[in-house]
């Protein structure tokens, strides 16, 4: 599973929130202070199995959890893994099976009749 799939950059906070002004960076725009917020927790953070033991947080390298713009941490159950990752499954064998059949049409203006099994 991968994070950019849970979360984006829009749905972080701007780290120059609450910051003192030493930290803060108003040579940038908040879009992209929370896009290197975003792109550093996913680089430098490490998941590690939540309190519940249900599922995995991810922490930052402070080890601190990764939260979101809504205070919410960036987590998810091993449940949700496990449909997010039977939708994509069922998503591409679907269109592996469209793939498939565009490939083997026959093209209506050969004048062509399919064959079909006796």
């Amino acid at each position: 599973m991968h994070v950019e799939s849970l979360i984006a950059p829009a749905d972080m906070p701007d780290p120059d929130a609450g910051a003192q002004p030493m930290f803060q960076h108003p040579e940038l725009t908040p879009e992209q202070r929370k896009l290197d917020y975003y792109y550093r927790a996913i680089q430098n953070g490490q998941w590690v199995t939540n309190n519940a033991d249900n599922g995995w947080l991810l922490l930052d390298q402070t080890g601190l959890p990764v939260t979101l713009a809504s205070g919410k941490p960036v987590a998810f159950t091993y449940a949700e893994a496990e449909a997010w990752a039977t939708r994509r499954r069922d998503a591409a064998a679907q269109a592996e099976a469209e793939d498939v059949a565009r490939r083997h049409q026959i093209p209506e203006d050969l004048g062509v009749e399919p064959m079909v099994p006796p």
